[in-house]
């Protein structure tokens, strides 16, 4: 359809959504912002091309095109979370809070959208407002790890280790796989003084593909212990 009519808008977004499908997320990105060049402003094409750059982590292109759906419709929920989510990343929690509140007004009862305002008010170090809004995520969604995560490194912040790592065993008991929480209980282990242990849960942490997905903390805190323990136990030879 593209090739026998180069303007036909519609076949490129349809195009591009296979290609979503398929995770060829680059050359969705192409086809809809060709779409969007060709048609102008759709609230279907700009949502899309939106969480494509999400999914492709152009946090600049969320911003700006998660504003104008919310240009069209201030109430737009996909173009609230869009931005919300783009905030989280760069690390403007606030703005993200602010966005993430908006939808909690439409869906009282949104137990992620609560984790992620509990992230983002830890993120802030306000640790005893984010274990209310984990708590909220908790009665909601009391079978997602991540906010039994969130909460129990807040307990821990908070002085609470024993409940803290409580809590972080929960999660990893809903979620194995949650290389954030081993991450998590690496660090209380660490702090408590259990060194074997922390190495172990971010050796876990590593396993799980905790870097890939976040960041490189996990493989500078393993450098870190080792290198206070070569500091303690110098090797003379």
């Amino acid at each position: 359809a593209v090739e026998l009519n180069p303007e036909n808008h519609n076949a490129y977004f349809n195009r591009a959504l296979l290609k979503l499908e398929r995770n060829e997320l680059k050359n969705a990105k192409s086809d809809i912002k060709t779409a969007i060049e060709i048609y102008g402003d759709s609230i279907d094409y700009i949502s899309n091309y939106a969480y494509v750059n999400l999914l492709l982590k152009d946090y600049d292109e969320v911003i700006k095109y998660a504003k104008q759906l919310i240009a069209f419709d201030a109430d737009d929920r996909f173009g609230l979370e869009y931005l919300a989510n783009a905030f989280l990343e760069i690390g403007k929690y606030q703005d993200a809070i602010n966005n993430y509140l908006k939808i909690a007004k439409q869906e009282p009862q949104n137990g992620y959208i609560y984790n992620n305002i509990g992230y983002a008010l830890s993120k802030m170090e306000d640790y005893e407002d984010a274990i209310r809004y984990l708590n909220a995520a908790i009665k909601f969604e009391p079978n997602y790890a991540y906010s039994y995560d969130n909460r129990g490194f807040c307990k821990f912040k908070l002085g609470d280790s024993k409940n803290g790592m409580k809590d972080i065993m929960k999660s990893i008991d809903l979620d194995p796989s949650n290389s954030y929480a081993y991450k998590n209980k690496g660090i209380i282990h660490k702090e408590i003084g259990e060194i074997e242990q922390a190495i172990e849960s971010f050796l876990k942490a590593e396993e799980l593909g905790y870097s890939d997905k976040y960041d490189n903390k996990v493989k500078e805190l393993i450098e870190k212990i080792q290198h206070d323990k070569n500091r303690t136990h110098p090797n003379h030879g």
